[in-house]
């Protein structure tokens, strides 16, 4: 395994009246099943569709949410 993880490319969040904002992503490090977690810094709402161009494998995206 890869010391620094393959990022997720091109992850942002789309709200419910068609914005479009960029998801800044941290990495939180390895669940219990081995995928590399990587945790969106901006909160999503009810509503929110969070959109990932590259997801790679064995990777997860979790955020805060309100």
């Amino acid at each position: 395994m890869s010391e620094h993880p393959e990022r997720p490319q091109g992850v942002s969040i789309i709200k419910p009246d068609g914005r479009k904002i960029v998801c800044e992503l941290a990495y939180v490090g390895k669940d219990a099943d081995g995928y590399d977690e990587w945790q969106c810094a901006t909160p999503l709402s009810s509503g929110d569709v969070l959109h990932v161009d590259v997801l790679p494998a064995k990777s997860s995206i979790v955020g805060p949410f309100q």
